[in-house]
């Protein structure tokens, strides 16, 4: 469903919290070690934008939680700096592991209500947070009933593009990343979070099967405002898969490119969906 929505309304907030995870391998990846504070930076950007423009801004709690999970025990420079600074920020030094393991733990020791997955591909413009959030701040009903589809459950905005991508790939990005994407937490809880098994090399893969599964049991709105551009960079997991993207539809889930046609991946895709299939059927 595509809607317009504006965030001017003065109502109390139903939603009083949100977090923003974040992996600094993903940091690290797109823009190396010294494009980690400039991604921070922007998210405080749309942070800033959301407290001086929500007129119940004080009500509502965020918190961001970076996961350092990138190779060796001290962290990133400049890193440790920049959250001792902020109260509301959570460093979680882990090492490494996989990426969907890495959004996991971000997810479960986050506070808030509904969660952000931000890339070092992205970068977010200053209305990202309020525009998403004012979608998901409404009240929660049971999400067992009609599937949880009475309500939105998640939001996608649009992307800004550079003009040297073809339509399809644009396409391809803008339905499969989880930067544009922001989730009500029951509704990652109930699908089980990202993919930890070792077959999820990119991260690519791992936000398509996670897109899949939010599209298939919550009701998703789409959002006719663009609130993030799409920034690539050389040899990154989205660079490859768009050499690779093609416009047949995936035969795991109708519209959906597949990132990769290894058939191992299509069938843990398949196996969580009829996993959670089973959760909506009669005892």
């Amino acid at each position: 469903m595509s809607i317009i929505t504006s965030p001017g309304s003065t109502e109390p907030p139903i939603i009083t919290s949100f977090s923003i995870i974040v992996t600094v391998s993903s940091l690290i990846q797109a823009g190396g070690r010294t494009g980690i504070e400039h991604s921070l930076n922007n998210i405080e950007q749309s942070l800033d934008y959301f407290r001086l423009n929500y007129p119940e801004g004080d009500r509502v709690n965020f918190d961001v939680v970076v996961v350092d999970d990138s190779p060796g025990d001290d962290p990133q420079p400049g890193l440790e700096r920049f959250v001792q600074t902020r109260s509301y920020y959570q460093l979680i030094q882990w090492g490494t592991m996989g990426s969907g393991a890495a959004r996991n733990l971000g997810a479960n020791l986050a506070r808030g209500e509904a969660l952000f997955f931000y890339s070092g591909e992205c970068h977010y413009l200053p209305e990202h947070f309020l525009m998403v959030w004012s979608v998901l701040n409404q009240p929660l009903p049971n999400l067992n009933v009609n599937h949880g589809k009475e309500y939105f459950g998640a939001v996608r905005t649009e992307i800004k593009f550079s003009s040297l991508l073809l339509p399809h790939q644009q396409g391809f990005i803008a339905q499969n990343a989880t930067f544009n994407l922001a989730v009500r937490r029951e509704v990652h809880e109930f699908i089980g979070g990202f993919p930890e098994e070792d077959l999820f090399t990119t991260l690519a893969a791992i936000d398509q099967a996670y897109s899949i599964w939010v599209q298939q049991f919550c009701h998703l709105a789409r959002l006719n405002q663009t609130t993030v551009e799409y920034r690539p960079s050389s040899g990154s997991d989205w660079e490859t898969c768009l050499a690779q993207a093609v416009t047949a539809p995936s035969p795991v889930q109708p519209g959906f490119a597949p990132v990769t046609t290894d058939a191992a991946i299509g069938q843990v895709i398949q196996q969580r969906l009829q996993a959670l299939q089973a959760k909506f059927a009669p005892s």
